[in-house]
């Protein structure tokens, strides 16, 4: 799984960086992979936990070989209840908006090209925001393992709108791309923008394999 080659990766590096200084004092890989492995595994599994998600933790516990993998219920909730006095809610959130109900906060995916020109507009004509300026924040989700090194989901938003737009059906088709080339490229190549991100470096190398992974055309 991810977890097995991310740790992989870090045993390959480690036993680089040992035979490069010829440093005896750097432990060999194979004396902490498996560990590292189970490490950030049990970390999942509280994580879950924490979350109220025991029967997700435990399918995943089946897939991993953990056959006697069990919870504590008690300890499970009282780690929910001080996850939640910690971390504010999305249900929370929610309640403290004005007239509000999941279906008008909850961002829908865009896959339709007239969709996402009428959704960047509105992005764009944010009234606390100056016109087109920003600034926006931006974020990108993708599959190592099936995304062929581009992008699946972009994420940009202001303070008020959030638009998920699905990148390769957008790209699929020479309308999608026209649109993609009038607001997110328009916006990413408009010197006077503003867009943030965090640690993205990794997701604009995704952002332009996308651009450049199809037989239509960049955008």
């Amino acid at each position: 799984g991810r977890v097995d080659r991310a740790v992989q990766e870090k045993s390959n590096k480690r036993k680089k960086q040992r035979n490069d200084v010829d440093d005896d004092t750097i432990p060999p890989p194979s004396s902490f992979l498996p560990a590292y492995s189970q490490e950030i595994r049990q970390f999942a599994l509280r994580r879950l936990e924490q979350a109220g998600e025991p029967d997700t933790a435990h399918r995943l516990a089946m897939l991993w070989g953990w056959d006697d993998y069990a919870f504590d219920e008690k300890a499970m909730a009282e780690a929910a209840a001080a996850r939640r006095k910690k971390y504010l809610q999305i249900d929370d959130a929610i309640a403290l908006l004005p007239n509000s109900t999941s279906n008008n906060i909850i961002p829908q995916l865009i896959s339709d090209p007239s969709k996402l020109r009428i959704a960047f507009e509105e992005l764009r004509r944010d009234p606390h925001y100056e016109y087109h300026h920003g600034p926006f924040g931006l974020d990108g989700e993708w599959d190592e393992d099936t995304a062929a090194g581009g992008m699946e989901i972009l994420q940009i938003a202001s303070p008020h709108t959030i638009l998920l737009i699905d990148l390769p059906t957008m790209i699929s088709s020479h309308d999608g791309i026209h649109a993609l080339r009038h607001t997110v490229g328009a916006l990413l190549s408009c010197p006077n923008s503003t867009v943030v991100g965090f640690a993205c470096h990794q997701d604009k190398s995704r952002l332009r394999k996308s651009s450049a992974n199809n037989n239509i055309g960049e955008w």
